[in-house]
């Protein structure tokens, strides 16, 4: 046999380079390099990413005469009132997720960022023999945030880290959510005190709050012709002119004749009830409203103030915060460094197994003839896992269970449990109702069997579950399961 002995001369150039960097450095430098590989490094791939189109909505509140205040006007900058799709370039969250699931599977540590230590992609630490995750891989922590953060460290707490970086509230929330800041103190704490910064809370309460003091439902009841007093006071003076408010269509006027004197009210053809009112009358009968409950708001003022930022900061937290650790790192890193968020279910209630515990070649329960052949009926499985990525193409979907990552392959049915589904509201948009049961980081199960390597969904004309069920939420150990697709 002719050797070629420039591909010998290479090869072993090669090999002495590699034994070279296997008696220097630890094996974690490798294992860090392969996983750099197996995610994809730091390459960044064009996909479908939803954009906000701020757009101007309209809502009927008439029977409250209620208005939105410019000065309570709190919407995100995250808020989306309609939204497009255009293609950028982001990272692969479901390649990332992978690479790291196998790598966890064989005993390899990889451990949560640190907002002092991590770099730009995966990175290996020696002394503590792990991999650590790259700032780059944080969802929605952009190339720019990520120079920024590795140029002004370091740093020695939150305060620290927003005095030095620029992020907005979804970003600063994925960091926390990552364990970034976690040798700052508890990851939970760290939360709540950085939800408390950003919920905007009030120092005092006074009849300026009143609006917040209506939306939050802290007017008694004995109060209620004074809410209404509010409302139709907004009401009004979109309908001032000179020195008469001309809002008195028929509801309005209505509204006055009911509660008020008829007499304050002045004859006006251009109105659609015929009258108007003159801006000092009612300011008047307004003011008076507004003395009746200012004592209640004083005398209570502890109390108000207290409810009111309690919901403040409730209602950021519902927003932005609600799940444990399992659910954060999957929100905002794609990964559990702490336990899968279904390790704690009753399998057997659910009768879901292990798949590295099923057999390779699916087992055969009966054969029965379907027109003339020999038809094997398999006994079927349940998985239950976080989907990590999907293939259209390949029409398989990666899934994290607590046993580690499966390749799942559903055959014929792809299409049906991957669309999104829509409804055509009133204004003749299209409104999202329900996202593909295949988005990365929801929860699923899955019937089927287990073929070598891969799982594939299947099920049976008896089998009394679907093929893919949405795991919607897991309390206490119980699973709050949706087998139907909505209907859109």
């Amino acid at each position: 046999m002719v050797k070629n002995q420039s591909h010998t001369l290479a090869y072993s150039l090669i090999a002495l380079q590699e034994m070279n960097l296997a008696y220097h450095y630890p094996i974690i430098f490798w294992n860090c390099a392969c996983l750099i590989t197996d995610a994809g490094g730091d390459e960044k791939e064009a996909e479908d990413e939803e954009v906000e189109v701020a757009e101007e909505v309209f809502t009927n509140e008439i029977e409250e005469f209620a208005q939105d205040d410019s000065e309570d006007d709190d919407e995100d900058e995250e808020e989306v009132a309609v939204k497009k799709k255009k293609k950028t370039a982001s990272v692969n969250y479901g390649k990332i997720a992978t690479a790291i699931g196998k790598m966890r599977m064989s005993g390899i540590m990889v451990e949560p960022p640190d907002i002092n230590k991590s770099n730009y992609t995966f990175s290996p630490d020696a002394e503590l023999n792990i991999i650590r995750y790259g700032i780059s891989g944080i969802t929605r922590v952009g190339e720019d945030i990520v120079k920024q953060i590795i140029a002004n460290r370091p740093y020695a707490s939150i305060q620290d880290f927003l005095n030095k970086v620029k992020v907005n509230k979804v970003q600063m929330i994925n960091l926390i959510k990552s364990g970034a800041f976690d040798s700052f103190g508890e990851r939970t704490k760290l939360m709540h005190e950085y939800v408390d910064m950003i919920s905007d809370t009030k120092k005092r309460i006074t009849l300026q709050n009143m609006k917040m003091l209506i939306d939050f439902g802290l007017i008694p009841d004995q109060y209620d012709l004074q809410r209404r007093v509010y409302n139709f006071n907004k009401y009004l003076k979109k309908m001032k002119l000179d020195s008469n408010y001309y809002g008195l269509d028929n509801i309005a006027f209505g509204f006055i004749e009911k509660y008020f004197d008829i007499d304050k009210v002045v004859p006006d053809s251009s109105t659609e009830s015929g009258f108007k009112i003159r801006q000092d009358v009612w300011d008047k009968i307004y003011q008076n409203q507004m003395d009746i409950i200012r004592p209640y708001v004083k005398k209570n003022h502890d109390y108000l103030l207290k409810s009111v930022n309690d919901r403040l900061t409730a209602d950021v937290w519902n927003k932005y915060c609600l799940g444990d650790y399992s659910k954060w790192e999957m929100d905002s890193v794609s990964f559990y460094s702490h336990n899968h968020e279904l390790s704690g279910i009753d399998n057997e209630l659910y009768l879901i197994d292990n798949f590295f515990d099923l057999s390779e070649i699916p087992e055969v329960e009966r054969v029965i003839p379907i027109k003339g052949k020999q038809v094997p009926i398999f006994k079927l499985h349940r998985i239950a896992g976080t989907v990590l990525d999907r293939d259209k193409a390949k029409k398989t979907v990666q899934l994290l269970t607590p046993d580690g990552v499966v390749s799942v392959k559903v055959y014929g049915a792809f299409e049906a449990y991957d669309r999104q589904i829509s409804e055509k509201g009133p204004d003749g948009k299209k409104h999202i109702i329900e996202k593909s049961m295949f988005t990365r980081g929801n929860k699923i199960i899955v019937t089927g069997i287990r073929q070598e390597e891969s799982f594939v969904a299947k099920v049976y004309s008896r089998t009394p579950w679907h093929r893919i069920e949405q795991i919607v939420d897991v309390k206490g150990g119980q699973l709050i399961i949706k087998a139907d697709r909505s209907e859109g």
